[in-house]
């Protein structure tokens, strides 16, 4: 068990102890009563003076009994309470350290040093955040305690994550402190309408946690709008990607189109199989439809998961549909996807490349459910977290500014749900094949 402050056993057992009184009050309140039936089967000549003397304070004294034997069986129940939450505080504590162990365990193992835990945490100086003045007013046991609090933070901080395992992850101190600023506090405020509390931009984190394909900016190279829009024939012409082209198999009929629009999609599959350059993956879709890379057409939910498996990845095809491999819920086929079962799936190895809507007028790129936008996007749920507070969060990777992004599960999830005619939580899941024994 970890080291902390209180004793759960002793707390059950002051639970038990005060169920035991509250048995015994209960015993002597029915006593009390019973008492009223003997005196008025007593001698005749005294029972009615006795009894009238008794009945109406015997009464009260039961139903006081009662009172007292019910408010000490509830603060029983609440010790108990109080017990099991310390308990499964504790066992999230030990959950987060043993993951934190195995990841240290393993960066140890590949490069011989462990920048997995804060300094402060390690040596039990000030935390970062903390006022310096406030620190140093403080009492040597009360800077012990939130230390103390703060190790068991990170931990639940490390447990409250489900990173996408996909491809190796890019993990730094950085990334991590970063993250942990976001458990302890929550997005900034200044994200957030002030007036209805819904999120109206995206968080851009500093540290991103997987390594993007090469690919020019569209909005610096053509003057486009987006990241993602590229002129594809002049990229593919381009000398700086003439060495990610060797022995590229590509079907190129004709030329491709100069300004294309609609390359989220094959852009998210790219960045989670995770090519070179994100030619690789327009290579790979050329022998899909070639159509849709010489015409700016749109890539349909079906061909992103025959990309993936053009490219050598297992995929399933997920959402609300007749047509859908996978629903959301075996029992409800018009079930929308829910935080638990983004996930499982990430737990099981796979990226979801989901279906959203997206304001595509919006210079970032916004994932938004306004009724107002009907525009299909494909972004990557590569990690979830949720808050100290329980707020819910998933990161992405958005192709349209070719970036991660984190967003409120609610946010998301209205973007996912109500995406115009791409309605419907539908996604591909994929995964890289089960290594050769």
């Amino acid at each position: 068990m970890t080291n902390i402050r209180v004793n759960p056993e002793k707390l059950k057992w002051g639970g038990r102890e005060f169920d035991t009184i509250a048995e015994e009050i209960n015993t002597i309140g029915k006593s009390l009563y019973h008492m009223t039936m003997f005196i008025e089967n007593a001698n005749p000549k005294y029972a009615i003076q006795i009894a009238g003397m008794l009945r109406g304070e015997v009464a009260y004294a039961s139903s006081e009994a009662r009172v007292r034997a019910s408010g000490i069986e509830e603060l029983g129940r609440w010790l108990l309470d109080k017990a099991d939450r310390f308990e499964e505080a504790d066992r999230a504590s030990q959950e987060g350290m043993y993951r934190l162990l195995a990841a240290n365990e393993a960066l140890m193992k590949a490069v011989g040093e462990t920048p997995f835990v804060p300094l402060y945490i390690l040596n039990g100086t000030k935390p970062p955040d903390f006022d310096v003045t406030r620190w140093w007013d403080l009492p040597r046991e009360d800077q012990e305690m939130i230390i103390l609090q703060r190790q068991h933070q990170w931990a639940r901080f490390m447990a409250s994550r489900t990173t996408g395992s996909f491809r190796e992850p890019i993990y730094s101190l950085d990334y991590l402190e970063e993250m942990f600023q976001i458990y302890m506090y929550g997005l900034p405020a200044s994200l957030f309408d002030p007036d209805t509390g819904e999120q109206v931009s995206a968080y851009i984190p500093e540290h991103e946690l997987f390594e993007k394909p090469n690919l020019p900016d569209g909005s610096e190279e053509y003057d486009y709008a987006h990241w993602q829009d590229q002129d594809l024939e002049a990229l593919i012409s381009n000398p700086r990607t003439q060495e990610f082209l060797i022995d590229l198999d590509i079907n190129k009929t004709q030329a491709w189109h100069r300004r294309h629009i609609n390359l989220c999609g094959i852009d998210a599959a790219g960045h989670a199989v995770g090519v070179d350059h994100m030619i690789q993956a327009y290579a790979a879709f050329s022998h899909i439809r070639e159509e849709m890379l010489i015409n700016n057409d749109t890539a349909w939910v079906y061909e992103i998961k025959a990309l993936y498996e053009e490219m050598g990845w297992e995929t399933i095809q997920a959402g609300r549909f007749a047509s859908s491999e996978v629903h959301w819920d075996d029992f409800n086929h018009s079930a929308s996807p829910e935080f638990d079962d983004v996930k499982n799936y990430l737990e099981q190895g796979y990226v979801i490349t989901a279906l959203t809507n997206v304001d595509s007028v919006d210079p970032n790129g916004f994932l938004t459910a306004d009724p107002n936008i009907e525009s299909g996007h494909f972004p990557n749920i590569i990690e979830t977290m949720t808050t100290q507070d329980g707020t819910q969060l998933i990161r992405v990777y958005n192709s349209m500014e070719h970036r991660e992004e984190i967003y409120t599960w609610e946010q998301f999830q209205k973007s996912w749900e109500d995406a115009g005619p791409n309605d419907g939580g539908q996604a591909v899941l994929a995964r890289p094949p089960a290594p050769v024994p």
